[in-house]
């Protein structure tokens, strides 16, 4: 579903990954791991198009991303941010239902089936409760899992998201684990998660890409060599 080669990432001269190749499949949930300052947020920034790579080439459900426009880029990955979306008077609803825009003509006004998948998405992450109040009256946890309802209604096969457990409690962050790790087995989605929640995510996740700069370790989550590099990384201790 995702394939780099050959991939090297960086800010002017300042290289943060070089020459890294790496694939996430259909089906699975991949966790993004890596220190601070690693590039794992402009990593999956570049998946997403939002950033282009110094050199190497990302293939997405089998075509070229550089060759993408937008409108098809959105109906094929949906991002998941840690923004806040604060906007004094917009509902939780409507907020959701904006992940329907790559879908809907020019007029932006959704149809039966667009509510329907809104609908659905509200109640996949949990906030169907929480639907008919305002953004700016909701908690940093609710906020976010709104905005991952809007990812879920964008309804793409590739679904990128950075640190999406980072505002919630514990209940909070096994809930999403679980939906996301449901998400990529039952319904087929590619489903890459940058985190530094490795207690929670890891244990539901089927791949690991650690990112070791300028390098990156790619390996499932049963194979003891990933976590042993994963100790290394994080110096933990046995």
């Amino acid at each position: 579903m995702i394939h780099m080669e050959g991939l090297t990432i960086g800010y002017g001269e300042k290289i943060l990954l070089r020459n890294i190749s790496a694939e996430a499949r259909a089906g699975e949930l991949t966790v993004l791991l890596g220190r601070n300052g690693s590039g794992k947020s402009s990593l999956i920034r570049t998946i997403e198009g939002l950033m282009k790579p110094s050199s190497g080439k990302i293939t997405v459900a089998g075509k070229d991303l550089s060759g993408l426009g937008r409108r098809e880029i959105a109906r094929t990955v949906s991002f998941v941010s840690t923004e806040r979306v604060r906007i004094p008077g917009l509902k939780c609803r409507d907020l959701v239902a904006m992940g329907r825009a790559p879908w809907t003509g020019w007029t932006g006004k959704t149809g039966p089936e667009d509510e329907r998948i809104t609908a659905a998405a509200l109640r996949t992450a949990g906030m169907e409760d929480f639907q008919d109040r305002a953004m700016d009256k909701l908690s940093d946890g609710e906020c976010q899992k709104a905005v991952i309802a809007r990812a879920i209604a964008q309804d793409t096969p590739v679904m990128l998201l950075d640190e999406p457990t980072a505002f919630l409690d514990v209940p909070g962050k096994v809930h999403v684990a679980s939906m996301l790790a449901r998400l990529a087995r039952e319904e087929g989605k590619c489903i890459i998660v940058s985190t530094h929640d490795i207690g929670t995510i890891l244990g539901k996740a089927d791949k690991v890409w650690l990112l070791d700069p300028p390098d990156i370790i790619v390996g499932s989550i049963s194979d003891s060599d990933i976590m042993n590099e994963i100790r290394r990384v994080f110096a933990m201790e046995e």
